[in-house]
């Protein structure tokens, strides 16, 4: 044999040896991640791919109809069609989200994955460990892309440009399809490697001053509510696309001529993907095809070289750092403070509360969803024309979505003492009366929801022009009803407690007292709609005061037969 032959064969060797390593390290990485047991069975992975061709043809099934609608009314184009700048501008709308989640996953998986340490002591090189991260990274955008943007292009293809229909040159689109997106679907984790390194730094500046972490989370929590009230205080006060539509076609227009403008490289892709309208027909290849592929095969290996260069120097130097060099932050001693057993407790459910994010998120819900959903319910009843009984139905769904949206985040508490799980012990042995360590864990939940009606009712009196003695009478009554399903969840708790349930694991999807809970909320919502409908539709004088009144002694009474409860039951149920 030459030595050429040889050089060659040795070449061949070293690369399937390579690749193999590769494919070994992103199906370790992928098999962390995803459920991929039914590789094992074929029973099993012919179900999974069934399964998969359903969700592929169902969801093409959905955009099609879409498209034709579209087509049919004329949204897009007065020729009833749909022009590429519109499935252009999704295209570009899921090119950023995915750029955004891969660069985080990405600057996570790079540089403070805690497994990149053990994969450099397997028999491969850094390199090799770097690229099957970008694979890795490579395969979740395929199968986001097989989920949905494909579906999408392939109802584009069918309905609006007739690909297949026709001439059976317009089947090559299908396969055209396939092939741009295994290229283009490598731009996003590429640039996103590039992005993680900025980012990185961002991250760990971030982690030391903690002060701008916060303000950066306020900000961009501020930022977004204040997009979100402006962009529902757009909806005009009435509401009629036959006569608005002449301009707002217009307006529509300019709009995607602006995006073409800006974004022309995700223009030229999409035309590449999608073919152009020549005369009057529609064809796959133009002149613009190899322009436009020669510009997507430049890009991505120029990001390639990019991420070898710049990324993976960095990733080898975050991962071979030995941990016990890595710098430690100093935690100062403070002095105990003696308190009072109840504010003790109080100040104890609020630092797990924190720590958990059970309060942000509660707060999320309660603080901003729920106002900005009856902003945004009452801007829509404001563009109606309505009678008596149509006021008073709109006042009544107000107070029952309102209601909805408090007591459902009530189905928590019908578990908040089983998840103690098997240290609900503690409860029993400290030096405290009962009820001041249970009540301690009801309190901030209070508090977030008292915080968030007071919000929502100002929200609601606004819109809807009620007087402020209505708006507090409505606020006492819903406030009511929520205290007295939250004491009830727990009372149900104690009960009929679930400790075993929570001894290993904090979350469980079979406890009964959170199905009753919620089921509870669902009724007492629904009681509560009737009785107002019914009362203000009568225009009874002072029939919030009377619901008000109402609503308060109910709660009282739950809140007595809580007391009663845990004296009368919970020593001996926590024995």
């Amino acid at each position: 044999m030459t030595k050429a032959k040889l050089k060659k064969d040795g070449f061949m060797t070293s690369f399937l040896e390579k690749w193999r390593a590769l494919v070994t390290l992103v199906k370790m990485q992928l098999k962390e991640k995803m459920d991929l047991g039914y590789l094992r069975s074929r029973k099993k992975l012919i179900f999974k791919i069934t399964w998969l061709l359903i969700e592929f043809a169902a969801i093409t099934a959905i955009i099609a109809v879409i498209f034709h609608f579209v087509k049919l009314l004329g949204l897009f184009s007065l020729t009833h069609d749909v022009p590429v700048s519109v499935i252009s501008l999704v295209f570009g709308i899921m090119l950023a989200l995915s750029l955004i989640t891969d660069t985080i996953g990405l600057m996570k998986s790079l540089y403070f994955s805690k497994d990149n340490t053990v994969l450099l002591t397997f028999p491969t090189t850094p390199s090799l460990v770097f690229f099957s991260k970008l694979a890795t990274y490579y395969v979740y955008e395929l199968r986001k892309s097989f989920m949905f943007t494909i579906p999408m292009f392939i109802a584009y293809g069918l309905v609006v440009r007739g690909y297949g229909s026709g001439d059976p040159k317009g089947l090559l689109f299908y396969p055209w399809l396939i092939l741009m997106f295994v290229l283009i679907s490598s731009i996003p984790v590429l640039l996103a490697a590039l992005l993680s390194i900025p980012a990185m730094f961002v991250y760990l500046f971030l982690n030391r001053v903690k002060i701008l972490q916060y303000l950066l989370y306020i900000a961009l929590g501020g930022g977004a509510i204040l997009l979100m009230w402006w962009l529902i205080g757009l909806i005009p006060e009435d509401i009629n696309f036959i006569e608005s539509w002449g301009n707002t076609y217009w307006e529509v227009q300019a709009f995607l001529n602006d995006y073409v403008a800006a974004f022309a490289p995700i223009y030229s892709f999409t035309e590449l993907i999608v073919g152009r309208t020549v005369g009057l027909s529609n064809v796959i290849f133009h002149a613009g095809t190899l322009p436009s592929l020669l510009l997507l095969s430049g890009l991505g290996c120029g990001l390639l070289l990019l991420c070898f260069l710049c990324s993976k120097p960095l990733f080898y130097r975050m991962a071979s750092t030995p941990f016990e060099f890595k710098k430690k932050d100093r935690i100062k001693p403070r002095k105990n403070r003696k308190t009072l057993p109840f504010f003790s407790a109080v100040k104890k459910e609020f630092v797990i509360g924190l720590r958990s994010n059970a309060f942000i998120k509660l707060g999320g819900v309660l603080i901003v969803i729920m106002p900005m959903a009856i902003y945004l319910l009452n801007k829509i009843y404001s563009a109606m024309d309505t009678r008596f009984i149509g006021t008073q139905m709109t006042v009544c769904f107000n107070i029952i979505i309102i209601l909805l949206i408090m007591l459902m985040t009530n189905i928590d508490i019908a578990s908040v003492y089983s998840r103690d799980g098997s240290s609900s012990y503690l409860n029993k042995i400290q030096p405290t009366p009962y009820a001041t360590l249970l009540i301690s864990k009801l309190i901030f939940p209070m508090i977030i929801a008292l915080v968030g009606l007071i919000f929502t009712v100002n929200v609601f009196a606004i819109e809807a022009g009620f007087g402020k003695t209505d708006a507090v009478l409505i606020g006492i009554m819903i406030y009511g009803v929520y205290v007295a399903h939250l004491f009830s969840g727990a009372e149900s708790d104690i009960m009929n407690p679930q400790y075993e349930q929570y001894a290993t694991f904090n979350e469980q999807t079979n406890n009964p007292n959170e199905t009753g809970a919620g089921i509870g909320a669902i009724l007492l919502s629904a009681i509560v709609f009737a009785i107002t409908f019914f009362l203000s539709s009568r225009n009874d004088a002072g029939v919030w005061l009377k619901l008000a009144i109402v609503a308060v002694v109910f709660a009282i009474l739950k809140v007595f037969t809580y007391l009663s409860k845990i004296k009368a039951f919970y020593k001996e149920k926590q024995s």
